[in-house]
């Protein structure tokens, strides 16, 4: 089975997206393109070149947003 969004393979059971968008995450040295994902337990950043990144919603301190 192929997965339709690049979040599929890191979602958990019953774990479902609430909204999905794309950005950059920052990342030292330097910010780095991504597709997100926000859920019921946390924000997943899939980046371009590859791996995933999760953080629970809990340890966000803040977003930045420059819209377009």
């Amino acid at each position: 089975m192929t997965s339709s969004t690049p979040f599929d393979e890191y979602m958990a059971g019953g774990e479902s997206s609430k909204l999905v968008g794309s950005g950059r995450l920052f990342q030292e040295p330097a910010w780095t393109p991504a597709s997100i994902c926000v859920t019921d337990r946390r924000i997943l950043f899939v980046p371009t070149d590859g791996g995933f990144v999760d953080v629970p919603r809990g340890q966000v301190l803040s977003i930045r947003s420059r819209p377009r």
